[in-house]
């Protein structure tokens, strides 16, 4: 994340370049460390067990964490902390020539890691793909430049219902899966899905500012909750996973509240 935020200060990356660079970072993180894409028949989501195989490579399951991590572990973790500390916001905070020198040494550990046979060793193919998804969403992310927006005023509630809302397509997509619909019907609707929630945000004018941090909150909101569904009907569900779940929802609820009240009184000011 530190190194995409680096990227997008530097390049005054747009909300979908900083979210394409996401994207290409969950083929790192899920492709080249933790195997999953390819963990075939053993996907963490186990509805996308033997599903769409390509070169051994979990397609369905691929493109559906690729896009969480754009967003959840990439994307809003930036929106949030130029939220919290909006000084930072244009401010570079490594040399060029360290970032560029780390970027080079995780890749490097990362393909290391890949080819060897930990949890599940990977073929040159495969290690081909990633690296062209990490090269290419790079390179795509860094030509996609933000422009001047006006200051939209936080719009309430509505934006965090939206952002907790995405629970209901991403437990859809997990349907599909279970069914092993076309792999061709999974991506459309996937597809369908981020273009109706971009054309909401781009519409209502919520694509930065501050109705985008409480997106971004009722975001993890879903998250969390789905992860206690999912839990329980793994049958890993204990009583602290709930009682910590609850309280990780209380706690998001309670700073989209807080952030919302500061920004409106930050917006009135300057108005």
């Amino acid at each position: 994340m530190l190194l995409i935020r680096e990227l997008a200060v530097r390049k005054h990356l747009s909300t979908a370049g900083i979210i394409v660079a996401g994207f290409a970072y969950g083929s790192y993180n899920e492709g080249l460390w933790a195997k999953t894409m390819i963990a075939t028949s053993n996907v963490p989501l186990p509805a996308f067990n033997d599903y769409g195989d390509f070169l051994g490579i979990a397609i369905p399951w691929a493109l559906l964490i690729s896009f969480w991590h754009a967003l959840g572990s990439v994307f809003f973790p930036i929106v949030l902390t130029h939220t919290i500390f909006p000084g930072e916001r244009q401010r570079s905070w490594l040399d060029w020539r360290l970032a560029i020198g780390l970027a080079a040494v995780l890749l490097a550990f990362g393909v290391f890691a890949f080819l060897q046979p930990f949890k599940q060793q990977g073929t040159i193919p495969q290690l081909c793909v990633f690296l062209s998804v990490i090269a290419g969403g790079t390179l795509v992310a860094s030509y996609l430049r933000s422009t001047d927006r006006p200051m939209v005023k936080p719009a309430g509630v509505l934006p965090v219902l939206l952002g907790a809302s995405v629970a209901v397509p991403f437990i859809a997509l997990i349907r599909l899966g279970q069914v092993k619909a076309p792999v061709a019907v999974f991506i459309l609707a996937l597809i369908l899905v981020i273009a109706v929630y971009a054309a909401v945000m781009r519409t209502r004018s919520w694509q930065e500012g501050p109705n985008l941090t409480l997106f971004a909150l009722g975001f993890y909101i879903q998250t969390v909750f789905i992860a206690m569904v999912l839990s329980r009907l793994m049958m890993r569900g204990a009583l602290v996973e709930v009682v910590s779940g609850a309280v990780l929802i209380f706690g998001f609820t309670w700073a989209a509240a807080r952030i919302q009240t500061r920004l409106v009184r930050v917006l009135e000011r300057a108005d």
